[in-house]
């Protein structure tokens, strides 16, 4: 288990939000949800988290304008970002990477155990 951090998790669907969370909690992180990357945004102009786990398909700002917005904040690089995606496309991941993401990771085809050991491998 790594040192407890502060989470943040940007996903729309409550239900694997709540997964998210409830997994992260568990193994003793203290976790924030918000439900878009607009959200997102305002959340972090006063917190700063240990790292980043953000969907791309929301509504109101999706993750990639979330993701662009947040690029060009002071302090992205020292903050590690990972995209929890449905989208398995090549340029999906190669636009997500340059933004300077940690790892991108499609939902259908990883696990929670294998969601939080990767996060954990940052903090």
């Amino acid at each position: 288990m790594a040192k407890p951090s502060h989470v943040l998790i940007v996903e729309d669907d409550s239900f694997l939000a709540d997964i998210y969370k409830m997994s992260f909690a568990q193994n003793g992180h203290t976790v924030f949800v918000c439900s878009n990357g607009r959200e997102a945004l305002v959340w972090l102009n006063a917190n700063k988290p240990d790292i980043i786990l953000t969907d791309l398909m929301m509504p109101d700002m999706n993750g990639f304008d979330f993701l662009k917005q947040y690029a060009g904040e002071k302090g992205i690089l020292d903050i590690p970002v990972i995209v929890l995606s449905n989208l398995g496309q090549e340029s999906d991941k190669v636009q997500c990477k340059a933004f300077g993401i940690k790892e991108y990771l499609v939902k259908t085809e990883v696990d929670i155990d294998t969601i939080l050991q990767k996060a954990e491998s940052y903090l």
